[in-house]
């Protein structure tokens, strides 16, 4: 049983005016959240602003942000608080993470911010083509480039959408989903004395 998490809808409403950047917040960089497709994506769209927790698997976002394109600027890890706004003012979030499920992808979309990212994994799940974002093949960086001109250009029909499917990911869900899988469990063991 796969289980999606929940998400507080409330709490990330869409920004009246969004930014003009395209954001991706990891918590780490490592070979799974690996900021490498943001550091291709931004060489190849040198009028974009991006914005990142992290540059590097290897070095400081110091040492990363001299060998990278103007156009990209590293925060590092900040508090849940000062990564709310950014958020929610994203003009576009990528989602190119192997994740099983993507937290920061559902928050994004409960902002009405549309999704570009890779069709795999949990995005895959989450996220429908053209309908809330764009999601093209694992590593396709000319494909990635594609995705963002149509999110960008598509930006309100896409954060809509992405806002409409944010709210089906609710906690009331995520705990009856839980409790479902516990009783499935333990009701062939009713009665057993340990």
């Amino acid at each position: 049983d796969v289980i999606s998490w929940g998400i507080d809808a409330d709490e990330w409403q869409p920004s009246e005016r969004h930014g003009n950047y395209v954001l991706f917040n990891k918590t780490r960089a490592d070979n799974v959240c690996d900021p490498e497709p943001l550091v291709k994506l931004a060489a190849i769209c040198p009028n974009q602003l991006f914005l990142t927790t992290f540059l590097s698997k290897t070095e400081s976002n110091e040492k990363a942000q001299a060998s990278v394109t103007p156009n990209i600027k590293a925060i590092g890890r900040v508090p849940y608080e000062t990564m709310k706004p950014l958020v929610r003012n994203a003009q576009v979030y990528l989602a190119t993470t192997r994740e099983t499920f993507g937290i920061g992808t559902i928050e994004s979309m409960a902002s009405g911010v549309p999704i570009l990212g890779y069709n795999w994994a949990g995005t895959a799940d989450i996220v429908r083509h053209g309908v809330d974002g764009f999601l093209c093949e694992p590593h396709d960086i000319e494909g990635l480039k594609r995705g963002l001109e149509f999110c960008i250009k598509h930006r309100a029909v896409l954060g809509a959408n992405a806002r409409k499917r944010a709210l089906t990911f609710t906690w009331d869900d995520t705990a009856r989903r839980f409790a479902e899988v516990y009783d499935r469990v333990l009701t062939p063991h009713k009665g057993v004395k340990l």
